[in-house]
């Protein structure tokens, strides 16, 4: 399966207000046991021994959860094998980072990359394995729950608001200010900047060449 991270993280969802205290954090082990022992009791009394009844319910789940994805992520492969490219832009231009760039080097991106149409949520520093500065969903987590960062998330956070709309000598300049050597934005977005990689989605891009 491909790697995924959870939509309720992402600003454009109805649950994103909730999203910045992190429940999930604090719940996850009583959610593990919760499933283990629903699971334990359905199949004591429901499924039992009877093979074409576990099939069925494997089938069932199984096929609900593929759906449920494959439609809240739809520009992703749900199904990624190890010597293929993934279809994802987004994606392929973070990897491409992680194989082409140094490891200590620090990115800027829109602030809601996130969000962005057929971005489906690919988390950049999973992925790339390289430093980014706070954006809006992610990040506003800690941010509230952590008051102590609120300046700073909020300083790095108004270099990076409409980022895609234009980068030019004024916004290499703050990024620079902000210790970013490189940023992505959407291929389309202007920018005085050298781009060293592009695909259809997106261009990454050096601050200073």
């Amino acid at each position: 399966m491909g790697r995924r991270n959870s939509s309720i993280a992402r600003w454009n969802t109805a649950t994103f207000t909730v999203a910045k205290l992190q429940p999930l954090r604090v719940y996850q082990t009583v959610y593990a046991v919760m499933i283990l022992a629903l699971g334990a009791l359905l199949a004591e009394y429901v499924l039992k021994r009877s093979a074409a009844r576990w099939v069925a319910m494997i089938l069932l789940v199984g096929g609900g959860i593929t759906w449920v994805q494959a439609q809240t992520f739809p520009y992703s492969e749900h199904f990624e094998l190890p010597w293929s490219l993934p279809g994802n832009g987004w994606q392929r231009a973070f990897l491409w980072v992680r194989g082409n760039t140094p490891g200590d080097a620090v990115f800027a991106l829109n602030a809601d990359y996130i969000g962005a149409a057929g971005e489906d949520a690919q988390n950049f520093r999973a992925i790339s394995e390289r430093s980014a500065l706070p954006d809006n969903a992610k990040d506003a987590g800690v941010a509230s729950i952590a008051p102590a960062l609120s300046r700073e998330w909020l300083e790095s956070e108004r270099v990076q608001i409409g980022l895609d709309q234009d980068v030019g000598p004024s916004e290499l300049a703050r990024l620079h200010a902000q210790g970013v050597d490189w940023f992505v934005v959407l291929t389309h977005a202007p920018t005085t900047a050298p781009c060293d990689y592009a695909n259809e989605e997106v261009k990454v891009c050096l601050v200073s060449p």
